[in-house]
């Protein structure tokens, strides 16, 4: 089968850009797949997750901006497609689906179109752009597929969507995460947070958390790293700046070897306003790491099993999750029996099951 994904940009480094590599290459080795992967903003110049050679690139324009390029965008994906006879189209992220559902009036069903929502319908932050894609999404993809259970739930509500439109397929861990033997660090005094420095991630309540947390004399010895680079950078600076906070919560910057990193740390927090399916909470899990989060409308509910492996925190409640946070720094038993517990779902996650999944659903789609 010819399969082409569509990412508007691979060469940046985020989760979806992961995850979409990531199972590029999985499909790529079965036999008599074909896949392409469409990007029509290639920053870089260089994809920032390894692809199979297998996999052929396609740049289709690199304006910054899709409104300047649609069209020229849409003609070269039109030819592209007819030329290499593609069979099935997936839109990694709803945007995606902006430029590629319209070859649904050209080609009719001899494409299939499946579109992936990788982030959260419920999402306050998404631009008005988003959202119109995202109901364009909805009536020319022959599939939408959600991260989560609660977010299937949330298309169907809200556009009215039959059961079989809508699926639910979660991403899957990483191999070598599931095979990492190290045991949890019982002695450490290091927080960790990983993510994008941009408003949805929370890291501007992270800072007002830790603000009180460190107030506290019991935390003398510990610190709170975060990892990540983005927008916020200089706002969240000059917030740690203002609260005295420059030795205690630290930006670390991206990591090129995080998976490494983990194993240095006490446990996880997320403060989040929205998530799809937070890779971070099972990257944490796997390391053995107790996760704090709040109870955001998808993803942590369907990672961290509340007061088992970690804490769910009603959203918003900053008085609970500073408690929480204190509570794990000075009650080491139940840190321990947290990581002892970290790995008990993640079963839910596996790459077999996930990818038998996909590819169960497009040749469903297929056909």
């Amino acid at each position: 089968m010819n399969i082409a994904f569509i990412k508007s940009d691979i060469s940046i480094k985020g989760g979806s850009e992961r995850v979409a590599c990531l199972l590029m290459n999985e499909l790529s080795n079965i036999k008599d797949n074909k896949i392409f992967c469409l990007t029509y903003n290639f920053k870089n110049q260089k994809e920032a997750y390894s692809l199979n050679p297998n996999i052929t690139i396609k740049v289709l324009g690199e304006e910054k901006r899709l409104r300047y390029s649609f069209f020229s965008i849409f003609s070269n994906m039109k030819t592209y497609i007819q030329e290499k006879n593609i069979d099935v189209i997936i839109n990694i992220g709803t945007g995606e689906s902006m430029i590629s559902s319209f070859l649904k009036l050209i080609f009719k069903d001899k494409i299939k179109i499946i579109t992936c929502e990788h982030s959260n319908l419920l999402n306050l932050y998404d631009s008005k752009e988003k959202r119109i894609a995202q109901f364009i999404a909805c009536i020319f993809s022959d599939k939408i597929i959600t991260l989560t259970k609660k977010d299937k739930e949330n298309f169907q509500k809200k556009f009215r969507l039959k059961d079989e439109k809508v699926e639910y397929i979660y991403n899957f861990i990483d191999e070598k995460l599931l095979d990492n033997k190290i045991k949890y660090n019982f002695e450490s005094k290091k927080i960790i947070s990983v993510g994008r420095l941009v408003k949805v991630k929370g890291l501007d309540r992270l800072i007002e958390i830790a603000k009180v947390v460190f107030e506290d004399r019991r935390t003398t010895d510990w610190v709170w790293h975060i990892y990540g680079e983005g927008l916020e950078r200089e706002k969240l600076e000059q917030l740690i700046k203002k609260y005295n906070l420059e030795k205690k919560v630290i930006l670390k910057g991206n990591a090129e070897n995080i998976y490494e990193l983990y194993k240095e740390y006490s446990f996880y927090v997320m403060t989040s306003y929205f998530e799809g399916l937070p890779m971070v909470l099972l990257e944490a899990k796997a390391n053995s790491l107790p996760i704090i989060s709040f109870d955001i409308n998808t993803g942590p509910s369907e990672i961290i099993r509340d007061d088992v492996d970690g804490y769910l925190i009603q959203d918003s409640n900053i008085e609970e999750m500073k408690d929480k946070i204190l509570e794990l720094i000075i009650n080491e038993n139940n840190r321990k029996k947290f990581a002892l517990n970290t790995r008990g779902n993640l079963y839910k996650f596996d790459k077999k099951e996930i990818i038998e999944k996909w590819i169960k659903l497009i040749e469903e789609v297929k056909n």
